[in-house]
């Protein structure tokens, strides 16, 4: 192909291996801590977050897609502490997928959350550019109306 470079597929070496899950761990111990620095640091500007939960209302199941949430948002989630959680009571759990040239997929399971992450290697470094994710059982919230 005339004007093109092809680079055949790789696996991630360690170092970049460890930098992968470097930056999956900063990103769920950034949520824990409430550290919005920790957070911006892993995540690429143009993250897209979205998630498939299931909501139950009087035994009734409802899908929703929540919102998409955006690095920005991310960052202010982290500092307002919605994830914060006291260090006994935290879990991080993460599992390389596959790799590929500067691409990788990860999934990381914390507490009560279950992400697939994927991330780009940047000059600056893996940062996440996409997560999908889901409540642990995947359900947001039970709940009853009265009558």
């Amino acid at each position: 192909m005339a004007g093109h470079v092809y680079a055949p597929d790789r696996e991630a070496g360690a170092g970049d291996r460890a930098a992968i899950e470097a930056a999956c761990r900063e990103y769920a111990e950034a949520w824990y801590s409430a550290d919005e620095a920790r957070m911006g640091h892993c995540l690429h500007p143009e993250l897209d977050k979205r998630g498939m939960v299931r909501r139950i209302i009087d035994d009734r199941a409802e899908f929703f897609s929540p919102s998409l949430v955006s690095a920005a948002t991310m960052v202010e989630l982290t500092g307002a502490g919605v994830g914060r959680t006291e260090p006994g009571e935290r879990r991080i759990d993460i599992t390389i997928l596959a790799t590929s040239h500067h691409l990788a997929a990860a999934q990381v399971d914390t507490r009560n959350m279950t992400d697939l992450l994927h991330l780009m290697k940047f000059p600056d470094g893996w940062k996440i550019i996409h997560s999908i994710w889901t409540l642990e059982g995947g359900v947001i919230a039970n709940s009853r109306t009265d009558t």
